[in-house]
């Protein structure tokens, strides 16, 4: 499993114009037309997941990474982990950021 945490600081202070999550995917987008769809299992802190919405205009503060997760920390506090595990894996891949003009990028 890859995990290729450079792409993902590319997120580092952009605004989130928009977030949506299904039982299916989380999407994440950003300014600049960069938009982060999870596939995985995850866990949201400090701040209840049918409440996300309230993280548009916020920025991600903070990123960190090892073999079993990735953490997204956004401003005012509340964070997303998500589980990189394989028996995580509820989609087609685990993750993928597409930033315009940069070819796509895929977690399995």
């Amino acid at each position: 499993m890859t995990h290729p945490l450079l792409p993902l600081a590319a997120l580092l202070n952009l605004k989130i114009v928009h977030m949506d999550s299904t039982a299916e995917m989380t999407g994440i987008r950003f300014e600049q037309g960069i938009h982060l769809a999870i596939y995985n299992r995850l866990h949201w802190q400090g701040i209840a997941p049918d409440k996300i919405s309230l993280l548009t205009g916020k920025r991600i503060v903070k990123l960190l990474e090892n073999e079993k997760r990735i953490i997204l920390s956004f401003e005012g506090g509340a964070s997303l982990e998500i589980d990189m595990q394989d028996a995580a894996q509820t989609g087609p891949e685990a993750m993928q950021l597409d930033i315009p003009g940069q070819p796509l990028v895929v977690w399995n």
